[in-house]
């Protein structure tokens, strides 16, 4: 079964609800994989057709709201985004116990949910009234505050992980967060294995039989390295190397 990528998702409507399940199904981060072991309950419903194949629902935190949506329990009485019609998702759906129980619709747009768990909503509020206090209130402004440090610590974890396992291919591998290489040319690769049984030995060797072989002359075997890594660095490069990339006698 190939893998499902949110660029894919049929132009057809009442086909993006099992393709996003296939998506949930294969997420490789842990956050999704722990809601992952609650039941399947229901397909997707969304308020609108251009919800699923908008930017933010592509990213880690959509997925993880659109598995607890899957999954969760209908609350009793909808949260305040739910009962305004904030959000992608029909339904006002959460977990006890996962990303704080705040619903589907909260966690997608990154916002408190009053259907948190206990003590949560608490916490929210204590928050919200302590930055009124400071700063007074904004006109317009939403009642809700931003999204603890932990949550988005764990979504950034989560986000990472979503990322390497989505671009590690065989033309580019990841970075850093959205920072993508492309794989080195033939040519360095080729030089790289045969420098390699080389390393290798280097790399064997018994460093207890050097202890009595010190360099009897350091300032002529910096110079002799210098003018070896000038070497390499032009054969790769075509150009010499700026004096301040060369490797320096400790202290210098």
């Amino acid at each position: 079964m190939g893998r499902a990528y949110w660029k894919d998702l049929p132009n057809d409507p009442e086909k993006h609800p099992q393709f996003i399940k296939k998506i949930i199904e294969q997420s490789d981060s842990n956050l999704v994989k722990d809601i992952r072991q609650h039941e399947y309950q229901r397909n997707l419903a969304f308020r609108s057709e251009d919800y699923p194949k908008s930017k933010g629902i592509h990213d880690l935190k959509s997925k993880i709201a659109a598995a607890i949506q899957q999954r969760g329990d209908i609350a009793d009485n909808p949260c305040g985004c739910c009962e305004q019609g904030i959000g992608p998702f029909v339904g006002c759906i959460h977990i006890q116990g996962m990303q704080y129980g705040r619903c589907g619709n909260c966690i997608y747009g990154g916002k408190a949910c009053s259907n948190a768990d206990d003590g949560r909503e608490e916490i929210y509020k204590l928050n919200l009234n302590s930055s009124r206090t400071r700063t007074g209130p904004v006109s317009g402004a939403s009642h809700h505050p931003s999204p603890s440090s932990t949550v988005l610590e764990e979504q950034a974890s989560g986000e990472a992980e979503e990322q390497a396992s989505e671009t590690d291919n065989a033309d580019s591998y990841l970075v850093l967060g959205k920072f993508v290489l492309p794989r080195p040319p033939p040519e360095l690769k080729n030089r790289a294995e045969k420098w390699e049984p080389h390393l290798a030995k280097l790399n064997a060797r018994n460093m207890e039989d050097l202890r009595d072989r010190p360099i009897r002359d350091l300032d002529k075997s910096f110079l002799e390295f210098q003018v070896r890594e000038s070497e390499i660095f032009q054969s790769v490069f075509q150009q010499s190397p700026s004096p301040e990339l060369l490797v320096k006698p400790s202290g210098s």
